[in-house]
């Protein structure tokens, strides 16, 4: 059984038409189900199960406003909810580069020189925090791949051995060529550079 999507407003609005032919419109789905109990009330017609036909309405008429109801919806909250460990390394990892890519459009993004970018990637090598991406989420890659050529003006970096930090989310290749705050996670071992 179909279920209609709370989150999404159908364009032509919350609108129902009764097995009399009567047109109803409403601000709401709650108000809809209120004013079509009522108006069924008030000239002597079989209430029913109005919400359950307001929702096979839409749902027959706009499928792609409404999702499946049952169990296969409670397992994908349950999943949705606790993410692995590598996607959420991804997702800070995305969320850093977007950082960037908004400071370098706003030239707010200092570069340190080339030593200094060696020193750091010296300590990141040996880093505990270095940690690899999963190849499965082929879309999430091909963008961290993209943020690295923003990021860098299309240059590669000179530490593409570098991973990624799981502690701060952020691509080290091209974390140890920025300027960047100290940071207080404490994960960060005790000689980490951004400590």
């Amino acid at each position: 059984m179909n279920q209609i999507n709370p989150n999404m407003r159908p364009p032509d609005g919350y609108v129902f038409t009764d097995r009399d032919g009567h047109h109803h419109r409403a601000e709401g789905w709650k108000v809809l189900v209120q004013t079509v109990t009522n108006y069924r009330k008030w000239n002597k017609m079989e209430v029913g199960d109005v919400w359950g036909e307001i929702t096979a309405f839409h749902c027959s008429n706009r499928p792609s406003y409404c999702r499946q109801a049952g169990p296969v919806q409670t397992v994908q909250r349950a999943t949705t909810t606790q993410k692995p460990p590598h996607q959420v390394v991804k997702d800070k990892l995305i969320r850093w580069f977007v950082d960037l890519i908004r400071l370098k459009r706003d030239k707010k993004l200092p570069r340190v020189d080339d030593a200094t970018a060696s020193a750091r990637a010296a300590i990141c090598r040996n880093c505990p925090q270095q940690t690899g991406l999963s190849e499965v989420c082929e879309s999430c890659n091909r963008s961290i791949k993209t943020g690295r050529k923003a990021v860098l003006d299309g240059n590669k970096s000179h530490h593409q051995n570098l991973k990624h930090c799981s502690a701060l989310g952020e691509d080290c290749s091209i974390s140890v060529h920025i300027e960047q705050a100290k940071s207080a996670n404490r994960e960060l071992p005790a000689n980490c550079w951004r400590k």
